[in-house]
């Protein structure tokens, strides 16, 4: 019993060593799909697809996949890094004087004077005031 008991708990840790190893290879840079943009015409070899992303589209590899009534050629690249945008506080503008009536004077001031990213026209109690959107 206890020899079939020590088979168990090393096939045991096997299988637990196996599934570590295989879980943190995955954790490889995601892919993504584009169509190729130096391919022309219908995608009918997908080793001579692969080959021209991976040479002169610099991807990591390439293959023919079914677009629309035909094939086309598809590349693949690790995925860009999502660009993060910077978070934009919008405040009454400090040089505006009177009603804001043309947002694109608005805008104009802002960019101008006070060095926002934009501007515009906004309701404030009974009139309109221009408003300046920057980097908070």
């Amino acid at each position: 019993m206890t020899s079939s008991a020590s088979k168990f708990y090393t096939i045991f840790i096997f299988v637990c060593l196996a599934f570590l190893f295989i879980s943190t290879s995955e954790v490889e840079a995601k892919l993504c799909q584009k169509r190729s943009t130096t391919w022309s015409g219908p995608c009918l070899n997908t080793g001579n697809c692969k080959r021209q992303c991976i040479n002169v589209e610099h991807a990591t590899f390439g293959a023919c996949h079914r677009q629309g009534f035909g094939f086309a050629c598809f590349c693949y690249k690790k995925c860009a890094p999502k660009k993060v945008e910077p978070k934009l506080c919008e405040r009454r503008s400090k040089t505006w004087s009177g009603p804001c009536l043309i947002s694109g004077n608005c805008k104009r001031q802002c960019i101008n004077v006070e060095h926002a990213t934009s501007g515009a026209c906004h309701r404030q109690g009974i009139g309109f005031a221009c408003f300046c959107k920057k980097k908070c």
